[in-house]
């Protein structure tokens, strides 16, 4: 009797032993209904604890129950927990609808020790050619300038050895024409590629078909397939533009304002220089000291200005141009306008200004309300940190309180506008 229970105890104990050994869920970096090609390497990404450092997790595609011609590498645990990788490549076109989880002990007497058998529902179309992890040099959505070569890198995967991969601009399904890409044989079944295409002209476009064909055929299209982006094409244009202070904001007299943006522009025989002008109502303001003009060939890029008023006045436009450089033109080849509003008051007088708008603008938190003392009738807009406006509203001479009750605590810019001028004052909003 007492020999039973010790082996009982023993049996208990080595069960509770294989027990404790453990693999987490099995996560497929490629998920189920995915499409891949004949030799492409699919990795299965798993947590383990428990573990000797002696055991290995191995991967199987299976269809209906059978084995397809499949090659698996076994990930090698070596502590006793962690995540880990298995890898499988499969050698045929083919479909999967399973995939089998092998996790087993290297026994001493050569036959591994299975811990678990798991099968997961995870199916996967096996394509003899197969284009896959594209990438594009520009960003999509974005901009590119007139003839600004794109570079496409990608995966390939093909059975017959001379084959091209090309990348096709197209709009709404109909290609364009005024464009040129590349077409570079690939000798290698499985390997990696780059491609290239530029458009010739100002157009926008929503598609790139990706097409294998056969080098020794033309016409012999192997794979094809559709690929969604969202381009906009421009003889010139200027984008991600960034103020540093955001507006509206007020200033001192030679504080100076940051201007970044990106941009696009055609030709690079020739040099380009960029600028920017400031306006207030309409008229440009001379009176300023500015960042040297920037000049470039580039197709595309980043720019960084900077500028301030000497003189005390209010700015409501920016106009960013380009021109050709050491061309004397009464008109830009291309002007962007951005509406902003920075006030600049005069040194001297700014600290008192800034005292008696005070006293023109304020928050009463008892009755949660903004007073604006005000000439005749007024436009009152209210302007959070991040420059956007959350409330506005006209006051009649009359009436000087607006209700604030809805606006959320915070830091805000209260900006006035009458037949006195403009004014702004920061207030704090505390619940």
């Amino acid at each position: 009797m007492k020999k039973l229970i010790f082996t009982t105890l023993q049996l208990l104990m080595f069960a509770a032993f294989f027990q404790a050994q453990t693999i987490g869920k099995i996560m497929p970096v490629k998920p189920s209904g995915s499409e891949v090609g004949v030799g492409q390497t699919l990795n299965f990404a798993f947590s383990y604890s428990g573990c000797l450092g002696n055991e290995q997790v191995r991967v199987t595609a299976m269809y209906r129950d059978n084995v397809v011609n499949c090659t698996g590498n076994p990930y090698a645990i070596t502590d006793e927990s962690g995540k880990g990788s298995a890898q499988l490549v499969i050698n045929e076109p083919c479909k999967t609808n399973q995939i089998r989880v092998e996790f087993y002990r290297q026994s001493t007497f050569g036959r591994p020790v299975i811990l678990s058998i798991d099968t997961l529902d995870i199916a996967y179309k096996v394509s003899a050619y197969f284009v896959d992890n594209i990438e594009f040099s520009r960003p999509t959505p974005g901009y590119l300038a007139t003839s600004e070569e794109v570079t496409v890198s990608f995966d390939y995967f093909k059975a017959y050895e001379n084959a091209t991969v090309v990348f096709c601009p197209y709009n709404d399904g109909t290609v364009l024409s005024n464009t040129t890409y590349s077409a570079l044989v690939y000798s290698d079944t499985v390997g990696h590629g780059e491609a290239t295409f530029l458009i010739n002209e100002a157009v926008d476009f929503n598609q790139i078909k990706v097409i294998m064909e056969n080098r020794d055929s033309q016409g012999d299209i192997f794979y094809e397939d559709i690929i969604d982006v969202d381009y906009k094409v421009k003889d010139y244009y200027f984008y991600n533009i960034t103020l540093t202070p955001e507006t509206p904001a007020v200033l001192d007299v030679s504080d100076t304002i940051s201007l970044s943006y990106d941009f696009v522009k055609k030709d690079t025989t020739k040099n380009y220089v960029f600028y920017t002008r400031l306006y207030s109502n309409g008229v440009i303001q001379t009176n300023t000291n500015h960042s040297d003009a920037f000049t470039t060939k580039q197709l595309s890029g980043h720019n960084i200005e900077t500028f301030c008023m000497l003189s005390a006045v209010t700015i409501d436009e920016l106009r960013i141009s380009i021109n050709e450089a050491n061309v004397i033109r009464r008109i830009p080849l291309y002007e962007q306008s951005v509406s902003v509003n920075f006030v600049y008051n005069t040194a001297t007088s700014v600290k008192q200004n800034q005292v008696d708008v005070e006293r023109d603008i304020w928050y009463n938190q008892l009755e949660q309300n903004i007073k604006v003392t005000h000439d005749g009738r007024a436009n009152v807009s209210v302007y959070n940190i991040s420059g956007q406006c959350v409330m506005s509203c006209f006051l009649n001479e009359d009436e000087n309180v607006i209700a604030a009750d809805n606006i959320k605590s915070g830091i805000y810019l209260v900006l006035v506008k009458d037949k006195s001028g403009n004014r702004s004052a920061k207030i704090v909003i505390n619940r």
